[in-house]
């Protein structure tokens, strides 16, 4: 049966780090993580779209089966719980699975298991390996004209602001397989 998969990256406040225009699409990062689940759900037969921050059913054009949101950092951890609140509201009987950084340090801790528990949500810690080795769908991003991609995968050094390393504990290079 084929389902329909909402990916939703939260409306984060993104500087604008790019030589670009504000209001160029190089002005944000890439949600790879979320475009290489794109292209796992659209090889399995489903119905992908992406979105960034809080649509509505007539903006996003179909009730999803799933929704997918990702995080990013913790001190974003805000916009990640508005964006769970307002899908659940919005598809009250869609599966809603939260995964990335913030997720995945903190899925751990009192107050996240009990908005986890409030919200009725998934969590995945982690990378996904099966999505992993799928490339980045960027026709989810149809407006942008660049690509980005992972070279290699964890990190050397254990920086204390930083949760790369306990991610991916393992230095890894991408290969061609």
């Amino acid at each position: 049966m084929v389902k329909s998969i909402l990916l939703v990256e939260p409306d984060f406040p993104f500087p604008n780090k790019s030589k670009n225009k504000a209001n160029s699409v190089h002005k944000n990062f890439v949600p790879l993580g979320l475009l290489k689940l794109g292209s796992l759900h659209k090889d399995k037969g489903n119905k992908v779209k992406l979105v960034r921050g809080k649509k509505s059913e007539n903006e996003i054009g179909f009730v999803p089966n799933k929704i997918l949101i990702t995080s990013l950092f913790t001190y974003w951890s805000k916009y990640v719980w508005d964006n769970i609140e307002h899908y659940r509201g919005e598809f009250p009987k869609s599966e809603i699975e939260l995964g990335g950084i913030y997720t995945t340090l903190h899925a751990d801790t009192k107050k996240f298991k009990n908005l986890a528990n409030k919200y009725r949500i998934n969590i995945s810690k982690g990378v996904n390996q099966e999505a992993e080795k799928y490339l980045p769908d960027y026709s989810l991003m149809p407006d942008i004209d660049y690509h980005a991609t992972h070279m290699m995968r964890g990190c050397i050094r254990r920086c204390k602001f930083c949760g790369t390393w306990r991610l991916e504990p393992q230095m890894t290079r991408k290969t061609k397989e």
